[in-house]
């Protein structure tokens, strides 16, 4: 019997992951260094989350008024800009006062963590992020559609990776 060649696969795409349930947030990455921002967008978007990244704090707060992403994980060593800074204007914003901001940095002390929950972040991570511990993250989160992210059951909640050995 004669065998069909089978289809062509393009191995430059990645292959997304199905997970039925819910509506999933759109997630804006924030960060200076690139291979970091585009490394978690490309693991969103295999679990099929709607990403965008930005790589400064004023193209944040540009991307993040006019796009109204439910989560944001907001490197804190931006240049020019701090991710806390962001974060404080972020929330000051009526467009993304309630889109659930978190940190991702290498810095993990207490200090580190009061300072993040002070500027509006309900989750301190402390790179590198581990992309099953963010996905199940976001898995835990209540989205909803008009740009708002109910995360009542994390706010004041900080994730450090230290929590998890």
């Amino acid at each position: 019997m004669p065998i069909a060649p089978a289809p062509a696969v393009n191995e430059s795409e990645p292959v997304a992951v199905q997970e039925p349930g819910r509506p999933k947030p759109r997630v804006l990455i924030v960060d200076d260094n690139r291979d970091v921002a585009d490394s978690l967008a490309l693991i969103l978007r295999m679990h099929n989350y709607e990403v965008r990244t930005a790589d400064d704090g004023p193209s944040a707060l540009q991307v993040a008024a006019a796009w109204l992403p439910e989560v944001i994980l907001l490197d804190i060593g931006l240049p020019g800009m701090s991710g806390q800074d962001v974060a404080k204007e972020l929330k000051a914003l009526s467009q993304t006062r309630r889109s659930m901001l978190i940190a991702m940095t290498g810095f993990g002390s207490g200090e580190d963590i009061s300072q993040s929950a002070e500027a509006g972040f309900s989750h301190h991570l402390v790179k590198p992020v581990d992309p099953d511990m963010l996905i199940g993250l976001l898995r835990d989160m209540n989205p909803s559609r008009d740009g708002e992210a109910d995360a009542t059951a994390h706010v004041g909640e900080l994730t450090t990776k230290r929590d998890r050995l």
